[in-house]
């Protein structure tokens, strides 16, 4: 019973380190989506380009009460994650002292505070990674806790549409991996974490089944795929081919193509794309392209190369660089917060980032340098690196970024925050490694020292 307490008093207090840019901005930090998945929280909207999962975990968390509420509930699932991969990584027990140590070292080393102080899914990628990582690798787990890693996986999962697609090609390399080795644990947990990704796809086929939208998984797929191909100068080339020859409405923005996704996804006033009639009047047009453009050698080979180049670029995107989004009194999407939490309005307008005075640059050479140097030491002095399960922990650790940066990158567009997101694990897993290996150092010079004593 002590030990159970003794787990929760260090989850709770790794969970205010977690917040501790929350707590210097002086308000959750709001991002980019921030509003849309608010608005989903209290108007139960199913968004062609969401999931209505992280809206729902803020209407349940916030207990209509305070946004802070929401803010410490992700920070506290992420807790009892990281320290129960903490003590994964010890192998050992790891005492109250050394865990948190690892928290404080994370915290001031990482940019996980920046993700964690953040209303915006994006919290549960690294949930999703700890959750598989743990399930993988934890061995002294119950079957009743492997259960409840695989329960948040699929909450995870059901967070953020990019997710499902990362679960089920991790699964599938790993499901090929064990059928090489011939490991038959590796290969039943393989299933068990694609049944999980299907499970969640069927739901949110259901869900947007009952609300009239069709058995999709999603109903924004054909427009962003196409903006993608927007971005990549994919869509230009198949209109020089196309246009004169098919009868596309998309034929009149010829030669104004903007240049960013988001920009062709939600176009300005007075731009030609608004007369394509929204997302769901251009779905056939857009589908058809989609179509020609997967089933073309020319464009194919075209979406290859771009898709490596755009996974390489998001793989570069190691720190938190993205500066936190300023709301001006008049901006429309501010007003989301305040009418719901209409009482926080005044700590709201206080916070740093409305004072457009937060700024994690300052943060990120410390971040950076962190990960270079704790990366060469892990490489050339850990010597527990020869340790298999460490390699393995470190190789699916690895592999899960690279299907990230994949996913992001190439069905959405390149941003910092998709790969900052959960890149801090890494630095995170060398920083956790280098403290274990330092303090039983420590600890066997003084075993030593008593007993020469003696």
């Amino acid at each position: 019973m002590i030990k159970n307490y003794k787990q929760i008093i260090i989850a709770f207090v790794a969970a205010l380190f977690l917040m501790v840019v929350a707590f210097y901005n002086g308000y959750p930090i709001y991002g980019g989506d921030t509003h849309a998945y608010v608005n989903t929280a209290f108007t139960r909207d199913i968004q062609s380009d969401r999931t209505p999962f992280y809206g729902m975990f803020i209407r349940f968390s916030s207990f209509w009460e305070s946004l802070w509420f929401t803010i410490f509930a992700q920070s506290l699932i992420l807790a009892c994650l990281l320290t129960r991969y903490i003590e994964l990584l010890y192998t050992k027990k790891a005492g109250v002292r050394f865990i948190l140590l690892c928290v404080i070292c994370i915290t001031s080393f990482t940019c996980v505070s920046w993700v964690s102080s953040c209303l915006m899914s994006d919290i549960f990628t690294p949930v999703l990674l700890l959750g598989i990582l743990l399930y993988l690798f934890d061995g002294k787990a119950s079957t009743l806790q492997k259960i409840l890693y695989i329960g948040i996986i699929f909450i995870a999962i059901s967070e953020h549409n990019s997710h499902f697609l990362i679960v089920t090609i991790f699964a599938g390399l790993l499901f090929l991996f064990a059928l090489i080795k011939r490991k038959i644990t590796w290969i039943k947990k393989s299933v068990v974490l694609f049944v999980t990704s299907v499970l969640f796809w069927l739901s949110m086929c259901s869900l947007n089944y009952s609300y009239n939208n069709g058995f999709v998984f999603s109903g924004g797929a054909h427009m962003f795929i196409v903006a993608k191909f927007a971005e990549s100068g994919i869509l230009d080339e198949y209109l020089n081919d196309s246009c004169g020859k098919k009868n596309l409405k998309l034929c009149e923005c010829k030669g104004d193509i903007p240049a960013y996704p988001w920009d062709f996804m939600w176009p300005r006033a007075g731009s030609k794309l608004n007369n394509l009639g929204g997302w769901e009047k251009s779905k056939p047009e857009f589908q058809m392209i989609i179509h020609d453009v997967f089933t073309t050698p020319k464009y194919i080979k075209m979406f290859i190369v771009k898709s490596i180049i755009t996974t390489f670029k998001q793989m570069c995107y190691i720190v938190e660089v993205d500066k936190p989004v300023f709301l001006s009194p008049d901006q429309w999407d501010r007003t989301t917060v305040i009418k719901y939490f209409g009482d926080e309005e005044k700590e709201f307008d206080r916070s740093r980032q409305n004072n457009n005075i937060i700024d994690p640059s300052c943060c990120n050479i410390f971040y950076y340098l962190f990960f270079v140097l704790s990366s060469i030491w892990i490489l050339l002095f850990y010597t527990g690196s020869a340790n298999k399960r460490i390699l393995k922990i470190y190789v699916c650790l690895v592999v899960f970024l690279v299907i990230n940066a994949f996913v992001t990158s190439v069905f959405s567009t390149v941003c910092d925050r998709f790969q900052e997101r959960v890149f801090w694990i890494l630095p995170a897993t060398n920083g956790i490694l280098i403290l274990k290996y330092y303090q039983k150092k420590y600890f066997d010079s003084v075993q030593l020292i008593i007993s020469e004593a003696d």
